[in-house]
C-alpha cells in the first residue's frame, strides 16, 4: 500500500536556494569591496624615491585592477615594477608585503554578507 506525502512550502524553498546560488557566483560587487580592502594590505618593501610605485599599487592612473565575479588581479603597469619586485642579477628582488590572512578574512566575511543578503 503506497502512501503520498505532500509537501508545502517547497517551491518557495527553492527559490530561496536557487537565489542564495546565483548570488554565491555573481559576486563582483563584493569582490570590488574585497579589492579595495586588499590595496590598504599592500605594503611596500622596498625605498619610495617618487613614491609611483607604490601609488600604483593601490590607486592611480598605473594600477593594474581587474575585478571578476570569482576574485581580483592588483598590480602595477610601471615598466619597472617587475624588476622591484621579482629582482635582477643585479638586484635581490623585493616583493611587497601583504596581509593575506587579512584579506582572507575580510573576503569570507564580504562573501558570506553577500550571500545572506539573497
Amino acid at each position: 500500500m503506497a502512501k503520498t506525502v505532500e509537501v508545502i512550502g517547497d517551491e518557495r524553498v527553492i527559490r530561496d536556494l536557487q537565489a542564495k546560488g546565483d548570488k554565491a557566483i555573481r559576486l563582483k560587487p563584493a569582490m570590488d569591496d574585497i579589492a579595495d580592502f586588499a590595496e590598504g594590505q599592500i605594503k611596500p618593501a622596498w625605498k619610495n624615491r617618487s613614491g609611483d610605485l607604490t601609488e600604483s599599487l593601490t590607486r592611480g592612473g598605473n594600477q593594474l585592477r581587474q575585478i571578476y565575479d570569482s576574485g581580483f588581479n592588483l598590480g602595477s603597469t610601471l615598466y619597472y615594477a617587475r624588476f622591484v619586485v621579482g629582482g635582477t642579477k643585479n638586484m635581490k628582488p623585493r616583493p611587497p608585503r601583504i596581509n593575506t590572512n587579512a584579506i582572507a578574512r575580510n573576503g569570507a566575511d564580504r562573501i558570506n554578507q553577500e550571500i545572506k543578503r539573497a
